[in-house]
């Protein structure tokens, strides 16, 4: 485990580049390249597409480590007038996952950030209430070889 100690994390997103540990004190050190980095973290659903879901060391609990705002949420657009399409698409809905990534988005819209900015944020209904914890973080984008 790389608990309460520095670490290199190979991850594409700038805002889980911002919580390497000892934040996310979950990680795990896995595949590692000639020694860069010491851990990476990677989407547990692509993983089981590849067959490799027995690879996993550790997963990332919402109190562990936030993640980008609306990750792994499915959006689906249809033009405005289209009500018979609103009503097939309507049927997929599922309101306390519309309800939370609207939380999520209006977190990132109100702080002007997009998908390159460090903000992680993420809403959950619980009993009848929407929680919310987000993320504000500073990144160092230098590569630091030993």
């Amino acid at each position: 485990m790389l608990a309460n100690r520095p670490a290199t994390t190979g991850t594409p997103p700038a805002t889980t580049k911002a919580q390497r540990a000892p934040l996310c004190p979950a990680l795990h050190p896995y595949a590692t390249q000639e020694g860069i980095v010491d851990a990476t973290m990677l989407a547990k659903a692509g993983l089981n597409r590849m067959n490799l879901g027995h690879e996993i060391t550790a997963v990332l609990e919402w109190d562990t480590c936030l993640p980008a705002v609306a990750q792994g949420a499915i959006g689906i657009q249809i033009r405005d007038e289209d009500e018979k399409m609103a009503r097939y698409i309507g049927a997929l809905n599922h309101e306390a996952t519309f309800t939370a990534v609207s939380c999520e988005r209006a977190f990132l819209a109100a702080l002007d950030g997009n998908c390159r900015t460090p903000i992680a944020g993420q809403a959950k209904v619980v009993d009848g209430k929407l929680v919310f914890e987000g993320l504000i973080a500073k990144v160092e984008l230098t590569l630091e070889q030993p």
